[in-house]
């Protein structure tokens, strides 16, 4: 599987801009805010805007001449980047969304950004399947926000699953969708409402929903509030501080921007992740995963991760080896430099013989025969380092057939294969996980000759 990642529209980092105007007062120089760290945009020696640096080291775009809509946009923009980010670090720790009451066990694995979704803003897929449609509205008032949501919903309601969701999130509520959480929990539990607030936060449903839709979305309604995520620091404290526990180095910030930066260039792309990606995000950007296959979500990856990296390493390094000890017990065994590039086959109704590589990118399946000594077992290991050496290619798993027909006689199963492949490269305490192998072997085989 290839990752495509387009840049971002807004520059590093992504700045958005804040200000307060007072009547009568001159206009103060502008501030703007760093999408990566929350840090103030400070001048910088009288050079224009668009060349100012940030306490944390990035430069990006200014925000001057940006209209009052482009503003909001933008804020808006950020405020769907920094819910992602909510969702991605619950799903690292493997702990369920406060707010939408899905059971203890179940945390996101998945976010998809602009779908083709009737609510497009984020789709959510949990670790049990189930999905939510979150609209993402930075300010939430009975007005235009509401009324765009539930149209998005109406029309997501033909193809709810058992257990889908129907989110609405913002980072500021105002008038009665104060107290539509509360409303819709006391509904879904079967309790009358206890204020006239929440019965008036509810009527905002029921006058404006169909009547044979009406209870369906109800019940799967959610209401996820997320106060002061485009503003200061304390929202990515809370999430920094859930990081710092599957990170080294108390690098929970540094996490936490690194995953908005990301969902920065997705939301803008249209893209989508999973949790295995955000993993891949974070060691991309420096940050240190603890691997532990014991811990949470986020450990647990990086585990495996190590586990094939360190499987791949080793058939890396028997890249260009031919073993002598067949001639001599203490001949040395002789490295030729990119000796795949030189080994030629000949194919079947073809008449001259060709590279080996230029068959090997062609041909999803490949069967190599020839006399005993000829070099088939040499051209096995040969294609498992090449392969091993390339990060997007699947991993490969060379196979001893006669050793593993000793093993297990009779029962040639891919958890089989598996097991003989990294019996002496995985340890014991990395190897139980061998999904991540499995999924990362998908397509790619090897098959060790003998004779």
């Amino acid at each position: 599987m290839k990752s495509w990642m387009l840049p971002s529209a807004y520059g590093a980092g992504g700045l958005y801009r804040t200000e307060t105007t007072r009547a009568q007062a001159p206009e103060p120089e502008p501030s703007l805010s760093c999408h990566a760290c929350r840090c103030d945009v400070l001048p910088w020696g009288g050079a224009p805007p668009e060349v100012r640096s940030n306490r944390c080291g990035s430069v990006g775009r200014s925000a001057v001449g940006v209209s009052r809509a482009g503003q909001a946009g933008e804020v808006g923009s950020v405020f769907r980047c920094e819910l992602a980010a909510h969702l991605a670090v619950h799903g690292l720790r493997g702990r369920a969304v406060s707010g939408l009451d899905v059971p203890a066990g179940v945390w996101p694995v998945r976010l998809d950004f602009e779908t083709s979704d009737p609510t497009d803003d984020i789709r959510v897929t949990f670790s049990d399947g189930r999905h939510a449609y979150v609209s993402a509205k930075r300010k939430i008032d009975r007005g235009r926000p509401m009324e765009e949501t539930l149209a998005g919903w109406l029309e997501q309601v033909p193809t709810l699953g058992p257990d889908d969701l129907l989110v609405i999130a913002g980072e500021e509520l105002i008038g009665p969708v104060k107290h539509l959480d509360r409303a819709l929990r006391r509904h879904r539990a079967g309790l009358p409402m206890e204020t006239g607030d929440e019965s008036g936060a509810l009527a905002l449903l029921i006058d404006r929903l169909p009547s044979q839709v009406l209870r369906l979305v109800l019940d799967r309604a959610r209401v996820l509030h997320l106060p002061g995520s485009t503003g200061p620091a304390p929202h990515r404290d809370l999430l920094a501080a859930l990081m710092d526990f599957v990170v080294a180095d108390t690098q929970g910030h540094r996490a936490v921007s690194a995953l908005t930066d990301l969902f920065h260039r997705q939301a803008g792309a249209a893209l989508g992740s999973s949790v295995e990606d955000w993993v891949a995000a974070l060691t991309a950007s420096g940050v240190i995963v603890l691997p532990d296959h014991g811990g949470p979500v986020a450990m647990r990856l990086a585990s495996r991760r190590n586990a094939v990296d360190s499987y791949r390493a080793r058939l890396t390094a028997e890249a260009g080896r031919i073993d002598l000890s067949l001639l001599a017990d203490d001949l040395p065994p002789l490295v030729v430099d990119d000796l795949i590039g030189g080994l030629r086959i000949d194919v079947e109704g073809e008449r001259t013989s060709s590279f080996l590589l230029q068959y090997l990118r062609r041909w999803r399946r490949m069967l190599i025969v020839g006399q005993p000594g000829s070099g088939k077992s040499v051209a096995v290991r040969e294609i498992a380092a090449h392969c091993a050496s390339h990060a997007d290619a699947p991993a490969p798993i060379p196979v001893s057939l006669p050793r593993l027909l000793k093993g297990q006689p009779g029962r040639l199963t891919l958890d089989g294969l598996v097991d003989d492949a990294v019996a002496d490269t995985v340890p014991d305490a990395d190897r139980s996980p061998r999904i991540s192998m499995r999924k990362s072997a998908k397509g790619v085989c090897s098959s060790s000759a003998t004779g």
